[in-house]
């Protein structure tokens, strides 16, 4: 796949020495998001799968080893379906950057992405901090939403 980063300067693809940092950064996307506890072997085993080419795909912002945005994004189905997609995965800027363009970036690289791999691109925005403005952001990006998210907790009060 050939994707031009014209339009997303400052994003690059992932290289190995960027591991530890991305993992940081997705303990802090975890954290902030507040749903589900982070399991460190589920992230590792999805970062190994983008490094061992294996359907996976990671661009970072920042120097090598030093991150500070990324999205991970990975090729698979849906459950009734053998229609392959682009998946975001998430999408995470370190909050010391979040008034850069970053985020806009990332999104341009993954439409970009899904335009080398001719392949829909699907995100869902699976968050409890700032859900409105991160849609209406996605709504600017990409325009069509087709459904939303919702989420029940038989025990919450």
């Amino acid at each position: 796949m050939t994707v031009s980063f014209e339009d997303c300067p400052d994003v690059r693809l992932a290289v190995p020495e960027d591991f530890f940092g991305t993992m940081e950064l997705m303990k802090i996307a975890c954290s902030e998001n507040g749903q589900y506890p982070i399991n460190i072997e589920k992230v590792t085993a999805m970062l190994l799968r983008y490094y061992n080419k294996q359907g996976v795909l990671l661009v970072v912002i920042g120097e090598i080893g030093k991150p500070v945005a990324y999205v991970l994004s990975a090729i698979d189905t849906i459950w009734y379906s053998d229609s392959a997609h682009l998946f975001e995965l998430s999408l995470f800027v370190h909050p010391d950057h979040r008034k850069s363009t970053y985020a806009k970036q990332l999104m341009s690289f993954s439409k970009k992405a899904s335009d080398g791999l001719s392949l829909d691109l699907v995100i869902g925005v699976f968050h409890n901090q700032r859900t409105d403005s991160k849609i209406k952001l996605y709504r600017r990006q990409f325009g069509d939403q087709a459904g939303a998210y919702f989420l029940y907790r038989p025990n919450a009060n």
